[in-house]
């Protein structure tokens, strides 16, 4: 076989090897994204040439990239005077209800009422949970060493229309 090899011309050798390929790696894939390239490796020192024809595959694929990711964020925090102001009052004191109340800090102690306050929040999609809380820092004013941050996923259950859950 060597010897048709050097003999054949270099066309026809290829056409050849490629028809051997496929017959043992027949595909859609094959036909749309494989060829073959003609190798020729020379030995510097005794000058012996390797002539061959070996298969590739190149399938390009555009993936579109995402700059930006959007969080969807949930801060849930205790109520005080500060943060819902027409629904709690302070503790201890009395104001007349025409009287406009100035607060400054958060002078008043947490109620147990939970406040939930939504944030959009767009990131760089290679930003870090250092860089989400910082963001969350600039928007609800609490400190970002304040945050303990938690993933929120939706199950969904294979019930239809016609199913009854007791």
């Amino acid at each position: 076989e060597d010897k048709w090899v050097e003999r054949t011309n270099l066309p026809r050798v290829g056409h050849e090897a490629w028809r051997r390929f496929l017959r043992r790696n027949r595909s859609a894939i094959s036909d749309l994204a494989m060829g073959q390239v003609y190798n020729r490796v020379t030995c510097p020192v005794c000058n012996h040439s390797s002539k061959n024809f070996d298969p590739f595959n190149m399938l390009s694929l555009p993936f579109p990239t995402v700059a930006e990711v959007i969080f969807q964020c949930t801060v849930v925090r205790r109520a005080t005077a500060v943060n819902c102001p027409g629904t709690l009052l302070r503790v201890g004191r009395q104001h007349h209800p025409k009287q406009k109340q100035v607060i400054t800090g958060d002078s008043s102690p947490p109620s147990k009422q939970l406040v939930f306050e939504q944030y959009i929040i767009p990131m760089s999609r290679l930003a870090d949970m250092g860089d989400l809380k910082m963001k969350l820092q600039n928007v609800s004013g609490i400190p970002a060493n304040r945050f303990r941050v938690c993933k929120k996923e939706d199950i969904v259950t294979g019930c239809g229309e016609g199913d009854n859950i007791s």
